[in-house]
């Protein structure tokens, strides 16, 4: 048997269909439960497989389906850490729902499975709400209702053709239903599908600390971080620093931020600057990224003393927040005791570093001068910019970088720009964001990525306030003005995502961008302020939350009163057609008695059958098919016929065929 063959075999049988099902809803699992549980639920499904080609020869005894079953649950539990959590119970639905269908037999059992599917695919939401997994369960929505109907056709020949026919019209007849329940379902607190933060759900991204390589490895990852909507003007790309955290505290080998910093600043706004609205994805961090330096932000979120912000939860979804920056600003403020000593501490590891710095120091006249020479010495004493540098192996780490390796990522010179600045007594702090962001020309949206992670310096100028160095710039002057991708393209082993570089593929990309940004604006968003806004914009009244649930409970009664009268409208112009009303009597004594006619059988052949089966009423039965067959689809037929019709129907019952006892 070939593979189209055998294809065709296995959606032709229900169990078939069901096991398809439930692998499609839940393949998007297989990016949250561990490896060996993917294998396992690969290898039950093959494992029903050979069941349905060897017709049940290999189906388990129900020792073995138990004692399966309770190992599974103990290693979920063990793994898991217990049940809860998002995490780990859909992982146990996921995993027993292929259980059930190792033993499944019965039409019963295939409908149990077909309501499990419809749990995971709302499970899938917990997880991910983007578009692309949106349409990809509206797409399973699709297969359940094609199973449902394999499952109960029966004997009855129905094409896929006109099972996808009725399950696309079943669709239709629920988008006015969701669409109410959307729009007008009372929200309380966060946006749609707002889960608690689950701490199984480990998602990549800035750390609230930094050592060598740690930034570097986000470049191989191009998961979206936020975007940003500017209001009047974008940013060019040298400008778009996107701050998230401070690092101050240094042990000559990792910075860490200093919870205890309480510094006060007074920051002058020359100019206004950019107004932007930013649309955070969920990451499980309370930092927010906002565009240096900013001065106003919403959403009652404070900016702290170090011009970052936190949201006072975990981002565990979609969060909107708009905030200004300026790019002429003047920070007139005296750095206090505390944060001057914090900005200058560093371990004596890294004794050549803290030589070179003292050398400059004399030798210059202003602080400028000092970072200058370290920016001058980073560019010509052969430093390379590279994602993949020689590994830091000492406690002396920035000695062995400035002195040996010479290469590295951001990370690197950050690190060891801080360093010499302190060591030439310039307080010095590392910011952590990130820098630049791809700009789509259909929205003028920008979206910012994982692979844009960034580390650069701020130092104290006494008169001037912090100041902005990335010393970056001074080894990859590109990466700063045109890319992270333009820095790194004359590397080997790129990113995947940096050698895709294609006119075509990226007008695509830039299209679903928009479109992606559209669903999150739209629907993700759509929390109780803009449903507030919808209805005053409807109404131009404003609701209060008891406003909107009689309103909402009012639109469910109309919508219930208004489809009940369709069905009674059509019910009573529905013409009245006592041959098939009696016929149906005819049927419907005919399945009681157990001989139930077959939806793909027509008549005559439903004639015959039960003549065989019932030979003492023979002559009945002719009558009533008979009569049946002429009165629906002959032209010559009287009212004298249905009469007489009517009344052998009426007379009929059931003889049941006579058994010798043994």
């Amino acid at each position: 048997m070939n593979i189209r063959a055998s294809a065709l075999q296995l959606i032709s049988r229900p169990e078939g269909m069901v096991l398809i099902l439930l692998l499609l809803v839940t393949l998007p699992h297989f990016e949250y439960i561990p490896l060996w549980s993917s294998i396992s639920i690969l290898a039950l499904s093959f494992w029903r497989v050979i069941i349905i080609f060897t017709n049940n020869k290999y189906n388990p005894s129900k020792t073995i389906s138990v004692l399966l079953t309770i190992l599974a649950v103990i290693i979920i539990y063990r793994y898991s850490q217990g049940f809860s959590g998002i995490t780990a119970g859909s992982h146990l639905l996921v995993v027993m729902s292929f259980f059930k269908l190792l033993e499944s037999k019965s039409n019963r059992d295939y409908m149990l499975l077909v309501i499990l599917s419809f749990f995971i695919i709302t499970t899938n939401f917990l997880f991910s709400q983007t578009l692309t997994v949106a349409l990809y369960m509206f797409f399973c929505i699709f297969i359940t209702l094609i199973t449902l109907i394999s499952i109960n056709q029966h004997s009855s020949v129905i094409s896929l053709t006109d099972k996808s026919s009725i399950s696309l019209r079943l669709i239709g007849y629920s988008l006015p239903l969701m669409l109410v329940l959307f729009l007008f379902f009372p929200r309380i607190t966060g946006p749609l599908w707002s889960t608690k933060n689950d701490p199984t759900q480990a998602r990549s991204g800035l750390s609230d600390s930094m050592q060598p390589g740690q930034i570097s490895q986000l470049v191989y990852s191009n998961d979206l971080v936020f975007r940003a909507s500017f209001k009047i003007t974008t940013p060019p790309q040298q400008q778009l620093y996107w701050r998230a955290l401070t690092l101050w505290n240094f042990n000559g080998f990792k910075w860490t931020i200093n919870s205890n910093n309480e510094e006060t600043t007074t920051l002058q706004i020359n100019s206004a600057g950019y107004e932007y609205s930013i649309t955070l994805e969920p990451n499980n961090k309370k930092w927010l990224f906002l565009l240096d330096l900013p001065y106003l932000l919403s959403n009652d979120f404070k900016l702290n003393s170090d011009f970052t912000a936190q949201s006072p939860q975990p981002v565990s979804s979609l969060l909107q927040y708009t905030v200004n920056s300026s790019q002429d600003y003047r920070i007139s403020s005296q750095l206090d005791n505390f944060s001057e000593h914090t900005a200058l501490s560093i371990p004596g590891l890294n004794k050549r570093s803290i030589e070179l710095a003292l050398s400059w120091k004399k030798q210059a006249q202003t602080p400028e001068d000092i970072i200058n020479s370290a920016l001058n010495y980073f560019s010509k004493q052969g430093f390379y910019y590279t994602l993949s540098p020689a590994r830091l192996s000492r406690t002396d780490a920035v000695d062995q970088f400035l002195f040996e390796t010479r290469e590295g990522f951001c990370e690197h010179y950050a690190s060891a720009f801080a360093v010499l600045m302190r060591a030439a007594g310039i307080p010095s702090r590392i910011v952590l964001g990130y820098l630049g962001g791809n700009l789509n020309p259909i929205n003028n949206v920008i979206s910012v990525d994982q692979s844009m992670a960034h580390a650069w310096n701020e130092v104290w100028i006494d008169g001037k306030g912090w100041r902005r160095i990335d010393p970056t710039a001074a080894i990859s002057p590109e990466r700063v003005n045109s890319g992270i991708a333009s820095a790194l393209q004359n590397q080997k082993d790129l990113p995947l995502h940096f050698q895709l570089d294609f006119a075509a593929l990226e007008k695509l990309r830039q299209l679903f961008d928009a479109i992606d940004n559209k669903w999150n604006q739209w629907v993700l968003s759509y929390d109780k302020n803009r449903q507030r806004n919808l209805l005053r914009w409807l109404t131009g009244k404003n609701f209060s939350l008891q406003d909107i649930s009689s309103l909402f409970i009012n639109l469910i009664l109309g919508m219930l009163v208004l489809t009940s009268l369709f069905y009674l409208l059509n019910n009573k112009n529905r013409k009245v057609d006592p041959v098939s009303d009696t016929y149906r009597l005819f049927l419907k004594k005919m399945s009681k008695a157990g001989f139930a006619k077959a939806i793909s059988e027509g008549p005559r052949d439903y004639k015959d059958r039960l003549i065989s089966c019932l030979p003492d009423q023979q002559q009945e039965i002719s009558f009533i098919i008979e009569n049946y067959v002429n009165l629906k689809f002959r032209k010559d037929v009287n009212s004298k016929m249905a009469s007489h019709f009517i009344r052998a129907v009426r007379q009929f019952n059931v003889k049941k065929p006579y058994k010798p006892s043994s």
